[in-house]
């Protein structure tokens, strides 16, 4: 080797190192390199495939919320309507069983007044039969004369017509 002089560098040490480091890259590359860079490849598309899933799971997500809110809404909405219905039957009911109580108020009065009306011509024909038969008694105890109780009835009657029909 050469000796220069004092300070004496060996040609040969730098060789070896430059001919070793060529063939440490050359062995990592074949040997280390591929597998790592396999290794990166497929954490990288893991990564991906992972932030790709995460990404689909939250649109998935995010759209089953949407349709159980529509779902939550429509349940609102139909329970109302449901609501709105049972208010609308009620009333109706309502409205129906008050007008059926007063249509059998106006039934039951009407029936009050046929019977008091019934009851009044009867009232009336009793009172005017007993008028009749105290008249002929008090006629006949009166004139105590030949006619009998049955003409005195009559002509009591007619009397009564008579004055009946003037009113």
């Amino acid at each position: 080797m050469l000796n220069l002089g004092m300070n004496s560098l060996e040609i040969g040490d730098p060789l070896l190192l430059l001919a070793t480091l060529i063939v440490m890259i050359f062995l990592i590359g074949k040997y280390a390199y591929g597998p790592v860079n396999k290794m990166l490849e497929d954490r990288r598309n893991k990564i991906n495939d992972d932030l790709d899933s995460a990404q689909s799971e939250r649109e998935k997500a995010t759209k089953l919320a949407a349709q159980r809110q529509k779902e939550v809404s429509a349940s609102h909405a139909e329970a109302n309507l449901i609501i709105e219905k049972a208010e609308k039957d009620g009333q109706n009911q309502r409205s129906v069983i008050i007008e059926q109580a007063h249509d059998d108020a106006q039934a039951i009065t009407e029936r009050a007044k046929d019977d008091i009306a019934s009851q009044k011509e009867e009232m009336l024909g009793e009172v005017k039969n007993n008028l009749v038969e105290v008249s002929a008694k008090m006629a006949a105890s009166i004139l105590k004369d030949q006619i009998d109780e049955d003409k005195q009835k009559q002509s009591v009657n007619d009397f009564l017509q008579k004055l009946e029909a003037s009113k």
